[in-house]
């Protein structure tokens, strides 16, 4: 279970600290090619992309994406792709990527979903160990006889003030 709600989450940030390194190393070495949108499908989270580019040599290299930040996009719409030079199906739009800020954002999420979960096992372990009670178990209600108030002293005299 350790390994499922621990070892699942470090891969994940593991998964988005080398996107977070592509989209550093595209923004910075990146050559910029003009894509071009061949099928969109809409999903719950943005739109999964499928589009193609050319190399200044002339091959063609074709990709599919979510993404989020192209306004309205159809079949045969054009955009700005970055790729590396060296390896073209690194590639993505060029506003695309997991840039600094969500990556502190997802990189903070998981380590405070870690921190919980680490801290709720560790805290129903220390819960089996505690000593019991000093009272011992809760007894159960026992209805009490109606006792009159004390009698009244009278009104307390109002202060000269």
């Amino acid at each position: 279970m350790l390994l499922v709600f621990v070892g699942v989450p470090l891969a994940m940030l593991g998964s988005l600290f080398k996107k977070h390194r592509l989209t550093l190393r595209l923004r910075q070495e990146g050559v910029h090619a003009q894509g071009t949108v061949l099928r969109v499908e809409s999903d719950e989270g943005g739109d999964v992309v499928d589009y193609f580019f050319f190399l200044p040599d002339g091959s063609r290299i074709q990709n599919r994406r979510a993404i989020v930040p192209l306004a309205n996009p159809h079949p045969g719409a054009q955009f700005d792709i970055l790729y590396l030079p060296e390896d073209p199906s690194q590639n993505q739009p060029r506003d695309g990527g997991i840039g600094l800020t969500r990556f502190i954002l997802s990189a903070l999420f998981v380590c405070v979903f870690i921190f919980y979960f680490v801290s709720g096992i560790t805290g129903s372990h220390n819960q089996g160990e505690r000593d019991p009670s000093p009272q011992g178990p809760l007894r159960e209600f026992e209805p009490q006889p109606f006792r009159k108030p004390p009698p009244s002293k009278g009104t307390p005299p109002l202060s000269p003030y």
